[in-house]
């Protein structure tokens, strides 16, 4: 896959913006040098500090530096993976019997080998939760079969049934290996401390203030990390770009809206420059369907056909990320619906007036004119305020009555998980293309499912395709699943982002990639001056 970034000074607005390509990345690294701490800044705190339970970017971007994972996506070459605590791996000609032979010499934090029972405890921990343990993404170890520890250096996975998208699976960054002598002593103690083997070592958390971690001298990769150590301002609405464009910090590697960028690029001329590429995740809407009158399917598809999205994304792509019109899989994707597919699809029709009509016909047929609802968003203005700022007037068009609440990040975590909310803003962010990722939310037992909706179709040809090996015959699954669950109007896609990051000029070794949840370890990274 190429990356959709290109090499130009573009002139917007009268600003110079500096952009830079993978190719331009890779011919300019030069020789790495080591020293300098990394200023990172971010909207928000992490909701835990557990990787397995973890979710969102925010979490990620503290959590990822302190931990190992099995494999990794290789940003410079994404989505293709290579290996992190494997030295090697292989794969049997069946697909059923995956062999890592892990480096010799990983440490933990405490000084301790990280061994093969280590990463066999971190699986188990993730396929199979004990009582107080979340792991967010177990239905996607569902297919491991057994997990042996051959001796200290070698694990072996067997699996059920031969699935495409395994190898991708064990690349997942949310996959932090844990020391299985924590994880005997107390599995819940990763969700509150921090004790991993990866490049940096934790320093400190002061709730809403910061997090630090230092340079970890017995890291196994020689020489790295090169950086002494790195720092997360945490920081609300638009101090994230205040920040940077004052120099006070380095990066944040969310995003950038392209007025954000066009900002920064004013305040810190050619002392910064700027990747940008198609983003991987989709923001939404998700529906209480546990909540009257929202298990009416006319109700649900009513705040569907209210949004217009086309004349969203022409407006909102100018002051926020939100560059593409939405749906479950990236518009580039192989198995990405096509526009004339959409179009048959509740929201995404041509005739914006025709919509707004039948939205209205839906809510007087379900006795729910005037409805008042509860909207749950997030306090960060890009893309939940803003967008969600639009969405009020869409469905006050219709006649909805909208009250929506902008949350800090644990409350809104908290309101997702105990449902308490009429429709709430979401997204969907897979670490790879691989579409099992990319649709594995929408599952009935998915813990990241907030919809309260079952549906045995959906879930029946979810395992249809995860097994599928023929490509041609996967994706026509594939497409029959998304306008399945499409067409159900639990979950309101919207848009994708033009992901858009700001980083010095001296600074080297980060590649963008259209994952949010990649790149985040830090341990390649170096100033060259």
């Amino acid at each position: 896959m190429k990356l959709n970034i290109n090499h130009a000074l573009r002139l917007t607005a009268g600003t110079a913006v500096i952009l830079i390509s993978a190719a331009d990345i890779a011919l300019a690294q030069g020789q790495p040098k080591s020293g300098g701490v990394l200023t990172l800044v971010m909207a928000g705190t992490p909701n835990t500090y557990d990787c397995h339970a973890a979710t969102s970017i925010t979490d990620l971007t503290y959590l990822a530096p302190h931990y190992s994972t099995l494999l990794e996506f290789d940003a410079a070459n994404y989505p293709a993976v290579k290996g992190n605590a494997a030295a090697e791996w292989s794969i049997s000609d069946d697909q059923l019997t995956f062999t890592f032979k892990l480096h010799p010499n990983i440490k933990f934090h405490d000084g301790t080998a990280l061994t093969a029972e280590d990463v066999k405890a971190t699986y188990e921990r993730l396929r199979e939760p004990p009582e107080g343990v979340v792991s967010v993404r177990a239905s996607s170890f569902e297919n491991i079969d057994s997990i042996e520890a051959v001796d200290d250096t070698t694990v072996v996975f067997k699996m059920k049934v031969a699935q495409p998208g395994t190898e991708e699976l064990f690349a997942s960054p949310w996959n932090c290996i844990y020391s299985d002598e924590i994880l005997a002593k107390d599995p819940k103690l990763p969700i509150t401390e921090v004790m991993g083997s990866g490049p940096f070592v934790f320093d400190e958390h002061v709730q809403g203030s910061h997090w630090t971690g230092h340079k970890f001298d017995d890291y196994f990769r020689d020489g790295q990390p090169y950086l002494d150590g790195f720092k997360v301002i945490t920081v609300d609405g638009p101090g994230a770009v205040n920040a940077i464009a004052s120099g006070q910090a380095h990066a944040n590697f969310r995003l950038l809206t392209p007025p954000q960028r066009d900002r920064i690029a004013e305040a810190r001329g050619d002392k910064t420059v700027f990747q940008s590429t198609e983003g991987g995740t989709v923001n939404m809407i998700t529906v209480n369907t546990q909540r009257k009158p929202f298990d009416d399917p006319r109700v649900r598809k009513a705040l569907d056909l209210a949004i217009d999205r086309k004349g969203g994304q022409e407006n909102l792509s100018k002051i926020t990320s939100a560059g593409y019109i939405g749906s479950i899989l990236r518009p580039s994707h192989e198995y990405a619906l096509k526009a004339e597919e959409l179009a048959e699809l509740p929201g995404y029709g041509p005739d914006m007036e025709a919509r707004r009509a039948e939205a209205r016909k839906l809510l007087e047929e379900a006795g729910a004119t005037n409805l008042k609802v509860k909207f749950v968003n997030r306090n960060i203005q890009d893309p939940y305020q803003i967008i969600g700022v639009f969405l009020v007037d869409q469905w006050r068009q219709v006649g909805f009555d909208v009250e929506m609440s902008q949350v800090d990040n644990a409350s809104y975590f908290q309101a997702l998980k105990d449902r308490n909310f009429d429709i709430a803003f979401d997204l969907n962010a897979p670490p790879s293309d691989d579409a099992t990722e990319g649709l594995m939310k929408y599952i009935s037992d998915s813990p990241a499912n907030y919809t309260g909706f079952s549906d045995p179709e959906v879930d029946q040809l979810f395992e249809a395709q995860k097994v599928e090996l023929d490509r041609e015959k996967r994706g026509e699954l594939v497409r029959e699943l998304q306008k399945r669950i499409m067409g159900q109007s639990t979950f309101l896609h919207l848009f994708r982002g033009e992901r858009i990051v700001a980083m010095p000029a001296n600074l080297k070794g980060y590649t963008l990639t259209p994952s949010f949840y990649v790149g985040h370890d830090l341990s390649g990274l170096w100033f060259d001056e």
